[in-house]
């Protein structure tokens, strides 16, 4: 008797295995079928087409923030006066004790006396 449950247990078995694979195939072309009904649905797109040429390209960004650089320093006058020309730009590369601006002479000899 034991031999004929397993004999059934076995049937039972593939049986079990073959539906499921029906059930995954059936499910892979229903999706299938879905995906194909949906492509066909959608309306084309139009498109403008252009020749490739060079152009310059502007490098700007525009962002919100705050920044901090690396590296900071405090810079202080020797004497106190009205700044009459500045000599540099930002990130211009320096040499040491090279002067960054002019300070009108007037205020300079009436800091003197």
């Amino acid at each position: 008797m034991v031999a004929w449950l397993k004999r059934i247990g076995g049937w039972i078995a593939i049986g079990l295995i073959l539906a499921g694979a029906w059930w995954f195939l059936f499910r892979a072309h229903a999706k299938h079928e879905s995906a194909a009904s949906k492509e066909k649905e959608l309306a084309p797109i139009p498109v403008t087409v252009l020749a490739a040429g060079h152009r310059a390209i502007e490098r700007f960004v525009s962002v919100v923030g705050s920044l901090q650089g690396i590296d900071e320093i405090v810079l202080t006058p020797k004497v106190e006066g009205r700044v009459k020309t500045v000599l540099h730009e930002i990130n211009d590369i320096l040499k040491p004790d090279a002067p960054l601006l002019v300070i009108d002479e007037t205020d300079c000899k009436l800091a003197e006396s």
